[in-house]
């Protein structure tokens, strides 16, 4: 979907683009729409979790979970495959 383009478009490749690491993120998204929280689960790419974590806060706000009336905070837990490391 958007979420995962949004990363391809934005993660430069980081190495000769023949291998590639598939990671498992966490992040929130809170009551306004804001990405935070971001926990990378599974990784043995420390620089590769830094980027990642430095363009999921850069990226634009999402619609916001809506329950009871109200806007609230969701956790998002996501396999990402990224190619080209």
């Amino acid at each position: 979907g958007a979420f995962l383009a949004y990363l391809e478009q934005n993660l430069a490749p980081a190495g000769n683009g023949k291998s590639s690491k598939q990671l498992i993120l966490t992040f929130v998204i809170d009551a306004q729409g804001n990405c935070g929280g971001i926990k990378i689960l599974e990784s043995t790419d420390n620089l590769l979790t830094e980027k990642i974590k430095n363009v999921l806060l850069k990226m634009p706000k999402w619609k916001p979970a809506f329950n009871n009336g109200r806007f609230v905070a969701t956790r998002i837990t996501q396999p990402i495959l990224i190619k080209g490391v």
